[in-house]
This record gives structure tokens, sequence and C-alpha cells, in this order.
């Protein structure tokens, strides 16, 4: 039935905060947050493998944009940015 699926999702769920919530608590809270960027990774992945959809160019794009933003405020960490 649904149900011993729905339960298996919400256990997962529950588990991957209390998890997260304790990365956060042992690291900095930008190096935790860069790698929740590669979640759409896995979606896409997820897709491809299980459901065999495969992504149009513009969440490709998108993709790239997201990540990309992610892996540039991961590695310029100690930089401060200027907005004026």
């Amino acid at each position: 039935g649904l149900w011993p699926v729905l339960f298996g999702v919400g256990i997962s769920a529950a588990l991957g905060q209390i998890l997260m919530t304790r990365a956060y608590a042992l690291e900095a809270a930008g190096r935790v947050a860069a790698v929740r960027f590669v979640g759409p990774i896995w979606g896409v992945a997820f897709d491809v493998i299980f459901f065999g959809g495969w992504p149009p160019l513009h969440v490709w794009m998108g993709g790239i944009v997201i990540v990309g933003a992610g892996l540039a405020a991961t590695l310029k960490k100690g930089e401060r940015v200027k907005i004026s």
C-alpha cells in the first residue's frame, strides 16, 4: 500500500532534517549551505534514472547558475562582497 511508502518518506525527511541541524551546529553555516546546492543535481539524476525524464535546456541553464553561485560562494569564503 501507500502508507509504508509515506512512512518511509516521513522518516527519511525527519532524519535528513536532524542531520542538517547537526551539521549547522558543527560547521560554519556557509559551508553547510553550499553543500545543499548539490540537491538539484541529485533531483535531476533520480528523475533520469527512475522516471526516464530528461530536463529541458532552461533547467540545465538554471542549474548551472545555481551550482556555480554555490561554488563561488564557497570558494570565496574569506572575501567580503562590497555592494554599492
